[in-house]
């Protein structure tokens, strides 16, 4: 389905959201028969030979989505986008499963942003932090998965998060060293960007990151390129992942260890916080 240029432009010529639903109908959404909601201060931006699709029940609020030329959006059943930035480059696709929920939570950021890459959230998943995928790089997020606030994934190559796992407030999850290790590529970048910006650097070095089911990374955890956590393990609050975690294990420390997690059945509901330090 061929989509118009733009929506909605800038806050003083804002559309109403009458407007958007026309516009949306001529593109071959018929919001009405799908129950689309909008709630508040919408802005979509949507370049010639983009598409999007929307299921039934959606609810746009308080948000921004904007595909380049060429990206590609499906907002599952139910999905729910609200006050969060979703922006998909060129080439690119975001695709939701029913009754994802991607919401800003003051004062942190909810920013998707897609500039080379794709990003699936499967169903009923959480996401209230924040993503950047580059160089063709994939993300995968599980079934109910729960992204907490502040939590950042960067992405070059692949993270893979799977199904009813826990990433709490301001966990870190990269497959990338984000810049070159050389100071003078660096260096290079900065010379011959644009004040205030850096473009055009060296792709740095990047290795696939996958989290298992039913894992739980603890706040402020840092999980770096190339680490492979396994089914039910654990990272303590702090912790700085730098190599692999078996399934059934919990790790912390800096850099992190690991030993196997032993769950007390007789004392059900008064586990040791993980971030605690483990003793004999």
């Amino acid at each position: 389905m061929e989509i118009l240029r733009q929506l909605i432009r800038p806050n003083r010529f804002r559309r109403s959201h009458r407007d958007v639903r026309r516009v949306l109908q001529r593109a071959g959404i018929d919001t009405s028969a799908l129950d689309v909601g909008m709630v508040g201060d919408v802005r979509i931006v949507l370049a010639d030979s983009s598409r999007l699709r929307l299921g039934r029940g959606v609810t746009l609020a308080n948000c921004t989505l904007e595909l380049e030329a060429g990206a590609e959006a499906t907002l599952g059943a139910g999905t729910l986008l609200d006050g969060a930035v979703v922006s998909v480059g060129p080439d690119s696709y975001l695709s939701t499963g029913a009754g994802v929920h991607i919401v800003k939570t003051p004062p942190y950021a909810s920013h998707l942003l897609i500039r080379d890459g794709r990003v699936t959230i499967a169903e009923e998943a959480s996401i209230r932090g924040c993503m950047m995928v580059r160089y063709g790089g994939g993300v995968h997020i599980g079934v109910r998965t729960f992204l907490n606030q502040g939590a950042d994934i960067r992405c070059d190559v692949g993270v893979h998060i799977g199904d009813y796992t826990l990433i709490s407030y301001e966990a870190y999850i990269a497959d990338t060293n984000s810049h070159s290790l050389d100071w003078r590529c660096r260096r290079e970048a900065m010379v011959n960007s644009p004040a205030h910006r850096i473009v055009g650097e060296q792709r740095p070095q990047s290795r696939p990151v996958r989290i298992g089911d039913d894992c739980w990374i603890g706040k402020r955890a840092m999980v770096l390129k190339g680490v492979e956590i396994g089914d039910r393990a654990i990272v303590g609050a702090g912790a700085v992942v730098t190599s692999a975690v078996s399934a059934e294990c919990v790790a912390v420390g800096n850099p992190a260890k690991s030993r196997p997690i032993t769950i007390d059945d007789d004392a059900a509901g008064a586990d040791r916080d993980p971030g605690e330090p483990m003793r004999d």
